[in-house]
């Protein structure tokens, strides 16, 4: 069973819904089961900067780390460049054939995968309209919705794309700003990603390696919906020539942006303020 839930935007529009979809407890009871199998192992090869839907990890804890490399990078005056990405439909259009493709390379059991794959097939879709007979649509593409595992897949997706858009033969990532020695490519919480870079050269060239990386596994990215922000001193020299790099071009520039639902920026202090005035 799903309802619509209105988002931001154009109460007549439709693209301004989304579908929550209800299971019922006995199927809940009985994912979480495969969950508790396959879980441990499939955490085990996601990365620390992910912190979405694992344990002991909040979104607060990635808010802290985004705002700890802001305020580093702004301090020592140092270049950083972030782009806020924003997926098109995000467990809508994933194939699940990658999926289990990867669950397979990483060693997850046969069985457990033909169960995965018994739990996301002939899923079909209902519409109940105000005039006329009933619409039943049977989706090819996409986790899902409402069932226990679909974030831990989802995430698991979303790893394998990164790996292969930013890390080397040796699995360590190549792209990225650099933390006590390590690069970091990215923070994310289950979609909502961070790329984090130091130049536009090194933005522009992640941005396409992962779109790249994206499109066998079915992912897309809304590109108008982009956010860039970028440090004092790569703000001055864009404020002067207005030049970016042309796989750039679509994304918006801004200073400061709400992000896992707080307000953040490299260059403006406290501009969470105005989100706390608005609310009060």
């Amino acid at each position: 069973m799903s309802f619509l839930y209105k988002k931001k935007g154009n109460k007549d529009c439709l693209s301004s819904y989304r579908p929550l979809s209800i299971c019922s407890h006995g199927y809940k009871i009985y994912a979480k089961m495969i969950l508790n199998r396959i879980q441990k192992k499939i955490l085990d090869e996601i990365s620390e900067t992910q912190f979405g839907f694992r344990p002991k990890y909040s979104c607060s804890d990635a808010i802290v780390c985004l705002e700890s490399i802001f305020h580093t990078h702004h301090t020592y005056k140092l270049n950083l460049l972030t782009a806020l990405l924003d997926f098109r439909k995000a467990y809508d259009l994933v194939y699940k054939e990658y999926i289990w493709y990867n669950l397979n390379k990483i060693g997850i059991g046969k069985s457990l995968i033909l169960i995965l794959k018994d739990l996301n097939i002939n899923i079909k879709c209902i519409i109940n309209p105000e005039y006329g007979s009933d619409i039943t649509i049977y989706p090819s593409r996409g986790i899902r919705q409402g069932c226990p595992i679909s974030p831990l897949l989802y995430n698991f997706n979303l790893e394998m794309a990164m790996r292969n858009a930013f890390m080397n033969n040796n699995m360590v990532f190549k792209y990225g700003v650099n933390i006590t020695g390590s690069k970091v490519p990215n923070l994310c919480f289950a979609d909502d990603t961070c790329l984090l870079a130091n130049s536009w050269n090194d933005l522009s060239l992640m941005v396409d390696k992962f779109i790249r990386a994206c499109q066998p596994m079915g992912m897309e990215l809304n590109l108008n919906k982009c956010k860039i922000q970028m440090s004092k001193e790569l703000s001055i020299q864009y404020e002067k020539d207005k030049h970016i790099p042309l796989n750039l071009t679509d994304m918006q520039i801004s200073k400061e942006e709400e992000y896992l639902g707080k307000m953040v920026s490299i260059t403006e202090k406290r501009c969470f303020l105005k989100q706390v005035r608005n609310r009060a």
